[in-house]
This record gives structure tokens, sequence and C-alpha cells, in this order.
């Protein structure tokens, strides 16, 4: 096994890196076998990586595809090498379990509807409290949090206002960020944000201090902050995992039986377990 690192934006250009840059991230993901990223503009380079050989592809039962036999010399080229690719994508803890309609919806999708050649996905969780750390931006937004309510003083007896911005989090629901984001429209376009929002809550428009305190509340506990965080890998137990997965790259069929039997993804544990499961799986540490 040949591991190699590639920084796909030295220059911090975040989403418009330029040609060059975008051509030598396309190059680095093409001569890989498997891709190894963090849920982001990392693991998306996937999509530009090789496919496996196929002679003709015709339609199956349901809408499926299936593959014809291989020709001889689509065969010698597998023998050579010229196999297909996969995307390992680490996600740190709670996000691929607790976050999964976040985690699981757009990529792994995407690679799917590529048809019997696309690459392969396969999403290693690190579901061990101690391999993840909190990201700067959560140790930020806490801060945040707790300069309110050390200004604000105890939650009883404050206005409606006091007692919505001193509550401890809310549930994250997608009617919740849909109204985060019409207030967030309305504020950009130099709109006045109306009183008596859901849940009996204001949003006044005239302290600049409840900006931050809104971020903090509308970011802790979110799929957001679960993306942030850091990750330690356990190398014994990774490298077993990315032994399977090259494993599935050779022979693309077991992979598909895999994940038929939703055993597809890895769940690591820590002490060196790794549990094999299907996308999106809850309570997988019990």
């Amino acid at each position: 096994m040949e591991c190699r690192a590639h920084d796909f934006d030295p220059d911090l250009s975040g989403t418009l890196v330029s040609p060059q840059q975008l051509y030598d991230n396309i190059a680095a993901v093409r001569s890989a076998h498997v891709l190894v990223a963090a849920h982001g503009e990392a693991a998306w380079h996937s999509v530009f990586m090789r496919h496996f050989p196929l002679t003709h592809t015709t339609p199956g039962r349901g809408g499926r595809w299936c593959s014809s036999r291989l020709r001889p010399e689509v065969r010698l080229a597998v023998e050579r090498g010229a196999v297909g690719s996969a995307l390992v994508e680490v996600r740190a803890c709670g996000f691929g379990t607790a976050h999964a309609k976040h985690a699981d919806a757009p990529l792994p999708l995407q690679l799917a509807r590529g048809g019997p050649g696309a690459p392969l996905f396969f999403a290693y969780n690190v579901e061990d409290p101690g391999a993840c750390a909190p990201g700067e931006l959560q140790a930020a937004a806490e801060g945040i949090r707790e300069g309110w309510r050390e200004r604000a003083g105890p939650s009883t007896g404050g206005s409606r206002q006091d007692a919505g911005a001193l509550g401890a989090g809310r549930e994250e629901d997608e009617e919740e960020e849909q109204e985060e984001r019409e207030a967030s429209r309305r504020r950009l376009q130099g709109q006045a944000v109306g009183r008596g929002g859901r849940r009996g809550r204001s949003l006044p428009a005239k302290k600049p201090e409840w900006e931050p305190f809104r971020f903090s509340t509308g970011y802790l506990g979110t799929h957001h902050a679960a993306l942030d965080q850091h990750v330690a890998l356990e190398p014994g137990a990774f490298l077993r995992f990315l032994q399977g997965v090259a494993e599935r790259v050779a022979d693309r069929p077991l992979y598909e039986s895999d994940v038929a039997a939703g055993r597809a993804h890895g769940y690591a544990l820590g002490s060196g377990e790794v549990w094999m499961g299907p996308l999106g799986a809850k309570d997988v540490g019990r």
C-alpha cells in the first residue's frame, strides 16, 4: 500500500481555485485507487476518479444496471491495475449517525447515479468520543453562549426575549432551519425582521450583540458542529478497514453484496473495534 497526501486548496481560495489547481486535483484523484477525505469539498473530487472498466451496459430489472462479461482486452487491463476506485469519507462523532440526513444525502447518491462503473462509496464513521475533539468554532460559540448567560443572569423572571436567549439549545429540525434562513435573507435585504416568531420568540434587529448569540445557539448541537470536529484515527483499525476497501475495489460484486446486506460501512467504536453496518446506523455503540 502506497499513500500520499494532497492539498486540494493550498492557497485557501475556497471553492474558487485556479484552473491549474483544479487540474492538479483531478490528476491526483485519477491516479489513486482510493481517496480518503473528510466530508466536504475534498471528497467531492471523487466524481473525477477512474471508473470500473465495462464493455457495455444494458438496462436491468427495475431500472437497475448490470454489466456484461469483460472482453479479454479489458480483463487484461484489470490485471494490469486498470481497476476502478473508491472514496472513503471520514466522519466525526455523530455526523454519520445523529445527523445522517445531512451526511448521506448528497455524495453517496451522486456516486450511485454514476452507473455500474462509478467509484465505490465507503463511510468511516468515528464514534469513539475519545477520538473526537470540538472544533475551534464550537469553542467560540460556547464562549459566546456562556458570556450571554453571565450577563443576563438567572433565566427565571426575565423577559420573553431573555427566556428565549437562555434556552439550552434547540432541537434541530427543518422548519427551524428554514425560519433562520428566511430571517437571514431579510436582514441581508435590509428589511425589518418582524417580532413574535415561532414559539413566541422575537428577533430584535436593534441589538447588534444578539447576532453572535443567535449564531451560537444555531450552531451548537447541529450537524455543522458535528462536522467541524477534529478526529484522530486509530491507525491499526483504519488500515484494516482500508484493506477491506481494496478487496472490494478489486471485486465490485463483493461491495454490492455488502451494500445489500447492510455491512458496507465502518463505525469505529474505539479499542480497535470497527463495526460494519449500513449508512446512517443509530446507537452503534450499544
